[in-house]
């Protein structure tokens, strides 16, 4: 509102006006007729003044009521033009990664172990922009830079050759990360470390060939390389690193190490089970790993002979067994049907794709677990450090429990995988130069007589025919596997149970490639290349934490596509628009405090709301 006085024949006349918001504009309107000015000197001393201060009162009660109603005046420019390159919309999904960020402590275990260090720019902020970064808009670190104008808070401070001089300070302290997080996450979350899984992955690099080790003038290797090529998940030809991965009862990441892709995983469990137990963040612990892990070394570090008095003087395990790569003695006993026991389990909708499934007299499915289970003292023959230094192979037992189980639907897709080996390798015999070595892969094994050019690759071989002796001997093990672990009273049910959890560790590393994109690694040095999985680490962490907190009611992709949905826009006057929320949003608003459903808010109060 506003005073006006308007000049009359009889004089000045005083009266209030307000300008409102038409279609095409504004217009004012009368709100009051007070008077002419010289009819009001009689009541008035300074009738002008009496009313301009009316007035501003008034406009101040109704401000203030606005305020406590929610509402604001705005002012817009329609003619107002965009510039190139201009961003009006902003990420503050990201609040959610900060809160856990912060609860994790993460900006004070910078500020610790920075302590003495001159850094000329913002290592921590540019530290929780690659976190932030990585499951929100993952990329290489130069796309980080460049992107990070699409958080509402200025995460400025540092330049792009900063982030890569960050990198060497975030390989230098990656092991006590793991440990920060773990400890802090236990404020948050229940930790369940009595059962773990363990399992290893590879993740490729973009890169033509592959790096040579450094060595020195006597030929020993002073620098080892990551970067090497071995057996890439997905059969591409790519150098890669390999990296294990330990995670809890509940799937939240406990440790991990990374090392050279042409190096075997079966010798890396143990240095990473070590380094979270010289961390305190494990006590003694059954460990699952799945067959390719199952190494006589492994059994006997973890679990010894297993004969103690005292049976959790040790680890124990659970670790999958091949029945047709076993002694004579287990094949014998594994493949006799004849002594199984049969029981109907409720089904795992995580994990039951390769079970038997039925119906059971009320209708309710149902999973045929037919299996046998026996006590059993297993040879192991290991590698042990001799007084003068040698190593020797030394044959030694442990006490094993032993379970086989069989599956006609999992004895199905035997058949059929091997079907698809066998219709190629039937192709092959009648045109052998359609193939070479690379594209009879896995054919190959069932062809006597086939021979490759060393250097071409090519098929040279004559007489090519079916090794049907070995189809054969193939078939007998379709449906069966078994199970082996240091838990000697565990049930069958038991013992599938905990070791069906390994299908956790899958789906943990399915999000770093998928949903986070940790590959390709765009970065070479050595210690970038661990700089980029302890950022990438430290945000998995927080993802699982997070997904933990909300009952794991959401997946990662549906919780990081809300997070990523959730926007603000500038309308004008520091004013800005939410754009979007879901049932996702509303859960984590309620798990961590915030308010995330206002569709206005000012420039001060997200800044409030986001804690900078």
């Amino acid at each position: 509102m506003f005073l006006e006085i308007r000049k009359k024949p009889r004089g000045d006349y005083l009266i209030i006006r307000e300008k409102v918001a038409v279609e095409n504009g504004y217009k004012t309107k009368t709100i009051q007729s007070i008077g002419y000015l010289n009819d009001l000197m009689d009541q008035y001393e300074d009738p002008i003044s009496h009313f301009r201060q009316y007035v501003e009162e008034e406009n101040q009660r109704i401000r203030k009521q606005k305020e406590e109603d929610g509402l604001m005046e705005i002012t817009l420019n329609m003619g107002e033009k965009l510039t190139v390159n201009s961003r009006l919309t902003r990420n503050v999904g990201y609040i959610a990664v900060k809160r856990i960020y912060r609860a994790l402590k993460l900006d004070q275990f910078w500020k610790k172990h920075l302590k003495g260090r001159k850094i000329q720019y913002d290592f921590e902020g540019l530290f929780f922009l690659l976190v932030a970064a990585r499951l929100l808009d993952p990329g290489s670190k130069k796309y980080s830079f460049e992107k990070k104008d699409q958080f509402f808070e200025p995460l400025g401070g540092f330049e792009l050759e900063d982030v890569y001089e960050a990198l060497d300070v975030i390989a230098d302290h990656d092991s006590e990360l793991q440990a920060w997080i773990f400890h802090q996450s236990k404020n948050l979350i229940e930790r369940q470390t009595d059962i773990c899984y363990y399992d290893g992955t590879n993740y490729y690099f973009d890169i033509g060939r592959p790096d040579v080790d450094e060595v020195d003038d006597q030929g020993n290797i002073t620098d080892r390389k990551l970067r090497k090529r071995g057996a890439e998940k997905n059969k591409r030809p790519d150098p890669i690193v390999n990296m294990g991965l330990l995670i809890d009862k509940k799937a939240i990441p406990i440790a991990y190490d990374i090392y050279p892709g042409n190096e075997s995983e079966k010798v890396h469990m143990l240095p990473v089970i070590n380094q979270a137990r010289q961390h305190l963040m494990i006590n003694r612990i059954i460990n699952v790993a799945d067959r390719g892990l199952n190494t006589s070394e492994n059994i006997w570090h973890l679990a010894g002979n297993n004969t103690s008095s005292n049976p959790e003087s040790m680890d124990g395990y659970v670790f999958g067994k091949s029945v047709k790569g076993a002694d004579e003695e287990f094949k014998a006993w594994a493949l006799d049907r004849s002594s199984f026991v049969t029981e109907y389990l409720d089904p795992d909708p995580i994990c039951s794709e390769d079970e038997d499934h039925l119906k059971d007299s009320s209708g309710k499915d149902k999973v045929k677990f037919e299996y046998k289970i026996r006590n059993h003292v297993a040879k192991l023959t290991v590698h042990v450090e001799m007084p003068d230094g040698t190593i020797k192979k030394k044959i030694t037992s442990t006490d094993q429990r032993q379970l086989v189980y069989y599956s006609e639907k999992y004895a199905m897709k035997q058949k059929r995988d091997r079907e698809v080996m066998l219709e190629r390798a039937r192709d092959l015999i009648r045109n052998p130069t359609k193939y070479d070595r690379v594209t009879a892969a896995g054919s190959a094994s069932y062809i006597k007589n086939i021979k490759f050019n060393k250097e071409t690759g090519e098929i040279v071989g004559n007489n090519l025919i079916l090794d049907e002796e070995k189809i054969a001997e193939e078939e007998k093990y379709d449906g069966f596997y078994s199970i082996v672990t240091s838990e000697l009273k565990l049930s069958g049910q038991e013992i599938r149970n905990i070791y069906r959890g390994l299908i956790r560790i899958e789906h943990t590393f399915r999000i770093t490639k998928s949903e986070m994109e940790v590959r390709p690694i765009f970065v070479k040095t050595t210690d970038h290349i661990r700089a980029h999985f302890s950022t990438c680490y430290a945000a998995l962490c927080i993802l699982k934490i997070l997904m933990e907190l909300l009952d794991n009611k959401y997946s990662a992709r549906k919780i990081l596509n809300s997070l990523n949905e959730c926007t603000v826009s500038e309308i004008g006057n520091s004013i800005w628009q939410f754009n979007y929320y879901d049932e996702v949003l509303n859960d984590i608003a309620a798990k961590l405090d915030l308010n995330l459903d206002h569709r206005y808010r000012t420039r001060e109060q997200i800044r409030r709301l986001l804690q900078y």
